[in-house]
């Protein structure tokens, strides 16, 4: 029988089982294995549910707050504290990280609050430092500026990871001012912040766009007798590239090599990226930064590639896309959303809609690549804009309607319903404009606003567009009344809405001489409405229309 002295060779293998299934984060797997134990007449000793909630908290906390890892660590909690052998040191810590990760804070502060009474001898530095994530998470504030004379009192002195902490607890609350009075308080308590906590205070001032005073703390911290680390000039690169310099990120980037620290992949991405943005010349600067990377030992990782694939895709350098693509491959990475969008850009640029459909179709079957609306939008505007085969596009909305339905549509890059949606449908109006289709812009819309979409400005405003190439004058001025009760107008552009539906009861040709002029450019027998090009007087038509156009700032606008 089972003896918690003496684990059985069985026990070990359950017991190797479970903690294996927490630490992959694989909760069905861990709950299965946690059956099995009892099935053969074991119960989980304190060690093993000690591991097993320690690899989930970790599972929690790298996956981003993976939420059943956190249940099933306070769920193992309860069972730990029922354990026979009691609880010890590492006991009471694995409980703490099980409360804060589920929510438990006032049972975590609890906990640490019976162990300074019962067994002040299980407290350090390590077991105050798990209450810091907890208590930030509820803004408690004032508990978190009374943490360190709690502990001292309690006869445990702060460690460089408590001030750490706490520094990046009053950035996350109070931005890069809550981080510098952390800092105040260590120095004033004879506390060290290491690299970390001046590396909290520096991304704080980058998110602020103080990018001056990110410099200057980089002297202080300097002064204080701490070096910069790969994340503090990672933070200063993308201060730099937030901005568009692309020249004065290449020279942080040049400062942190001078000075021994390796930067990381995610560092050269930032400078990849703004590089790239400039096009043209920027993505030559980019690919050299690519190799200098390789050469200073840095693998590059699958965002690397995208950032270049997309940056060639739309400067229209397709068969560097493919190149990339199949570079990213051989490296052994999974390509993602992004690498599959960049190469389907690519075949939508050159016309190939049967390779592009190709990659859809690999990019949907792939476990890895979580599909989001953009693809689709690629795909609807290669086949309306580019190429006006209209039962394609439709065909594609279709499909991405149907994968948003089924519940497999990632929000990632496209948003939510209400943001892809108005996009995917801009790009069929716009298929529907080059053919002058007004019947079919109008069922896009119907379909649009069927699916619970609400159309914007632009989208209306192209469809009034598409009424006034061909002629529809009642359809367009019916569309300026639908901009005006969603609110898309403003006063002026709805008071000379007003004024057109007036005039337009009093007859078409009427309003038609009022629009172009008698006489003037534009007029003629058939008053000039089906044979606007898009140009001045399409622009003079929508500024009576009362839509946006380039001609209200214009000063020489007769």
């Amino acid at each position: 029988m089972y003896s918690a002295a003496a684990p059985s060779f069985g026990y070990s293998v359950g017991h190797f089982a479970v903690v294996a299934y927490a630490n992959l984060g694989r909760v069905s797997g861990l709950r299965a294995a946690l059956r099995d134990m009892r099935a053969l007449g074991y119960e989980a000793n304190r060690s093993t549910l000690t591991g097993a909630i320690g690899g989930l908290c970790r599972q929690h906390k790298s996956r981003r707050g993976l939420g059943k890892a956190a249940q099933a660590a306070y769920e193992l909690w309860g069972e730990l504290q029922g354990a026979r052998e009691g609880l010890d040191a590492g006991a009471l810590r694995a409980g703490l990280s099980a409360c804060v990760a589920h929510g438990r804070v006032d049972e975590a502060v609890g906990l640490v609050e019976a162990a300074a009474a019962e067994h002040p001898d299980w407290l350090d530095a390590g077991m105050w430092n798990r209450l810091v994530p907890g208590l930030v998470a509820e803004g408690r504030v004032a508990d978190l500026e009374g943490l360190v004379g709690w502990m001292r009192r309690s006869g445990v002195e702060p460690s460089e990871v408590t001030w750490n902490a706490l520094v990046n607890a009053g950035v996350e609350l109070g931005g890069a001012e809550g981080g510098e009075r952390h800092l105040r308080a260590a120095g004033d308590a004879g506390g060290r912040v290491g690299v970390w906590g001046w590396c909290a205070v520096l991304k704080g001032y980058v998110a602020e766009g103080r990018v001056e005073e990110a410099w200057g703390l980089v002297e202080r911290m300097r002064r204080a007798g701490t070096e910069p680390n790969h994340a503090c000039y990672g933070a200063l690169m993308n201060a730099h590239a937030r901005r568009g310099e692309a020249g004065e990120c290449r020279e942080v980037a040049e400062e942190a090599l001078a000075a021994g620290v390796q930067l990381r992949a995610v560092e050269w991405n930032t400078l990849v990226r703004v590089q790239a943005a400039g096009g043209g010349p920027g993505i030559d600067e980019a690919f050299g930064t690519l190799g200098r990377m390789v050469r200073g030992g840095t693998s590059p990782d699958a965002v690397t590639y995208n950032t270049l694939m997309s940056a060639c895709a739309a400067d229209g350098d397709y068969t560097s896309v493919a190149k990339l693509f199949e570079a990213l491959r051989e490296a052994g990475l999974q390509p993602d959303a992004a690498s599959y969008t960049a190469v389907l850009q690519a075949h939508v640029g050159t016309d190939n809609m049967q390779a592009a459909e190709d990659v859809l179709s690999e990019m949907v079957s792939c476990e890895g690549a979580a599909v989001d609306a953009v693809p689709f939008c690629v795909l609807v505007d290669g086949y309306a804009s580019r190429q006006g085969r209209m039962e394609h596009a439709e065909g594609a909305v279709r499909r991405l309607l149907a994968l948003h339905r089924s519940g497999s549509l990632a929000e990632g890059r496209g948003g939510g319903k209400g943001v892809w949606g108005v996009k995917v449908f801009g790009a069929l109006m716009k298929g529907y404009r080059r053919a002058r289709d007004v019947e079919g812009g109008l069922r896009a819309m119907a379909w649009m606003v069927e699916e619970g979409i609400e159309p914007d400005i632009a989208l209306l405003d192209g469809l009034a567009e598409l009424c006034i190439l061909t002629g529809e004058w009642k359809k367009a001025t019916g569309i300026v009344q639908a901009m005006a009760a969603r609110g898309h107008l403003t006063g002026g552009q709805q008071k000379r809405c007003v004024e057109l539906l007036r005039k337009l009861a009093a007859g078409e040709v009427a309003v038609k001489d009022q629009l172009y002029g008698v006489g003037g450019e534009g007029a003629g027998e058939t008053g000039g409405a089906a044979e606007l090009d898009g140009g001045t007087e399409l622009e003079r038509v929508k500024f009576w229309l009362g839509l946006p156009n380039r001609y209200y700032g214009d000063p020489n606008w007769p």
